[in-house]
């Protein structure tokens, strides 16, 4: 089994684009914040494979928002996915 979890502090390079969270999925409406400070996030994914042809992923995300996103109107949120893969 593989982990990962990782603790981060998310900014835009560019106050004219989104923030952007796992796989490159635009946060709704961020585009619309003043500054350049997204906030923290936290991740968390775990991944298991039998070695023949089963695969099983588990994962979790949480972006505390920055006070520059609370201005815009947008809070705080986390999401989780889990996912079966069988390959003869």
């Amino acid at each position: 089994m593989s982990t990962r979890r990782e603790l981060g502090w998310a900014w835009r390079f560019s106050t004219e684009d989104s923030a952007y969270g796992l796989g490159l999925r635009p946060y709704a409406g961020s585009a619309q914040a003043e500054g350049g400070d997204v906030g923290r996030t936290l991740r968390l994914e775990g991944r298991w494979s039998d070695g023949d042809g089963l695969a099983l992923a588990l994962g979790f995300e949480r972006l505390e928002a920055s006070a520059d996103l609370r201005d815009a109107g947008l809070s705080s949120g986390g999401f989780a996915f889990a996912s079966v893969t069988f390959r003869q």
